[in-house]
């Protein structure tokens, strides 16, 4: 389970770093080892600043159903 884990990890960022390589060499900067790795933390530290609040809000939902369904009435 944790080796699914890290190879999603190791996924996530070699597509991060991919797009950030792409982002640069679109814009005519150079491509280097330096950039693409400050390139690659930044984009995803500002995506998981946006995904988390909607991660939260599908964790409180679907605690909530459960919830609602373990207290409804058993007819």
């Amino acid at each position: 389970m944790l080796g699914l884990v890290v190879d999603a990890v190791i996924g996530v960022v070699v597509v991060a770093a991919g797009i950030v390589a792409f982002r640069l060499w679109k814009a005519g900067k150079a491509v280097t080892g330096a950039a693409v790795v400050a390139g690659t933390e930044t984009l995803v530290k500002d995506t998981a600043a946006e995904i988390t609040p909607a991660i939260q809000a599908a964790i409180e939902k679907a605690v909530a159903d459960a919830v609602a369904k373990a207290i409804a009435p058993k007819p």
